[in-house]
């Protein structure tokens, strides 16, 4: 049983897998793609308004609140956290029904809630827009992106998802400079208004009239569909996996959040730590595009170990040396390593399982990783505080190098 997995693994890696949507006629194909097109723009905005944007303006709120770090990077996990739990849910609604209504619905609440946190003058009414802020991310960020365009694509779903992550990778470079201009300009209240406005006028007009429900395929049972669920569950792949993804996301999120500050702590001036923001997300790209040829020629089973092995070592070399060229050689590394992380559990789910339960088992592997973005804002301020910067990267580096074993050990077993 394990060897077919693995066959089916390598088949889906080569392109050679059965073809449903060859089968389709030339509209729903076109559809398909026009839906890509549309959640690549949809999905860069999100995560440059919703989560890039909270790196670049948290030393300006710090300063302009009065509250310290963890106080305000605890407003950021609570919406991981709340995201986390919701996207279970969102998950299996995407499996069932179409995407358009609750997508439409998410961006508008989530630019409604950008403009709220604008105005927040306590830490109640921060903590609340945030609690909002995550029930939105569970609804346009990648994992339901990833589940739209898998249930539309099976032999070119990798090229399908490679496509949205390569334009999704320019988030951090458009938006953390973005913002840090529009800071400097209007100050940190006025830029939230503008970023919300730039969610609102991109995200809800392309959901409401793109998207679409998935041409019906062969569909499981509710008991069935819940019964292979359960079993995947229990298996030490899908536990080997999940764990893997949540050890990265820590450390992922940890240096979205801290990064502008650590530079900033270390001598670098502020338009420079958000050009290596940006840079570390526009690094992406090389990742992403070479994730397919690594994937056909060496298979997915060496993915993990490549990627997370990349970013362990970017961490170590910025725990040990702050130069500009350090910096510059951190943010291209640790960027390519993210880049095929996002690829490979958007993949692995539906090579793995399959694609007719992929929402609810995407969730389930992205909860403990979105836990794990949760916890990381606020645990990493509270490492800074006990070691300073240079401890958390250290921990970070190890945290990220048990992810690459064990990455390869799930894909060996699954």
């Amino acid at each position: 049983m394990a060897g077919d997995r693995r066959a089916s693994v390598m088949l889906a890696c080569a392109g050679l897998c059965h073809t449903p949507e060859a089968q389709r006629g030339p509209a729903d194909r076109r559809r398909g793609w026009l839906i890509a097109g549309a959640l690549s723009i949809t999905v860069t905005v999100a995560y440059g308004v919703l989560q890039y944007a909270f790196g670049v303006l948290l030393p300006f709120m710090h300063r302009d609140l009065g509250w310290t770090r963890t106080e305000i990077t605890g407003a950021f996990s609570v919406a991981l956290l709340v995201s986390a739990v919701a996207g279970l849910a969102v998950g299996r609604i995407l499996d069932r029904h179409s995407p358009r209504l609750l997508m439409t619905a998410g961006a508008a609440a989530a630019a409604l809630l950008v403009a709220a946190w604008s105005r927040v003058h306590t830490l109640a009414e921060l903590y609340l827009a945030f609690a909002g802020l995550g029930l939105t991310m569970a609804t346009v960020l990648y994992e339901p992106v990833f589940t739209v365009v898998t249930k539309w694509f099976s032999a070119r779903r990798q090229a399908a998802l490679t496509t949205v992550t390569v334009v999704g990778a320019t988030a951090s470079l458009i938006f953390s400079p973005l913002t840090e201009r529009l800071q400097a300009s209007l100050g940190w209240r006025d830029t939230l208004l503008v970023l919300a406005a730039i969610l609102g006028a991109v995200a809800v007009p392309l959901h409401a009239l793109v998207l679409r429900r998935a041409p019906a395929t062969t569909a499981a049972a509710p008991t069935e569909h819940a019964d292979g669920s359960l079993r995947v569950v229990r298996s030490t792949s899908f536990w080997l996996l999940t764990g893997s993804f949540t050890l990265a996301s820590f450390s992922t999120y940890a240096v979205v959040v801290h990064l502008v500050s650590l530079l900033i702590r270390s001598g670098s001036d502020a338009a420079f730590a958000a050009f290596a923001a940006g840079l570390l997300g526009i690094s992406q790209l090389p990742g992403r595009l070479v994730f397919g040829v690594v994937c056909r020629r060496l298979g997915e089973a060496f993915l993990p170990f490549a990627a997370f092995g990349l970013g362990s070592a970017a961490l170590a070399l910025l725990a040990r040396e702050r130069g500009d060229w350090a910096v510059i050689v951190f943010a291209v590394s640790f960027g390519a390593s993210n880049g095929m992380a996002t690829l490979l559990r958007a993949t692995l789910v539906a090579d793995l399982w399959g694609r007719e339960r992929y929402g609810s088992m995407l969730a389930a592997v992205s909860a403990p990783y979105n836990l794990a973005r949760a916890a990381a804002p606020v645990g990493a301020s509270l490492l800074v505080a006990l070691g300073g910067y240079t401890t958390l990267l250290w921990i970070l580096a190890a945290g990220t190098a048990g992810a690459a074993v064990a990455g390869r050990l799930a894909v060996q077993r699954g």
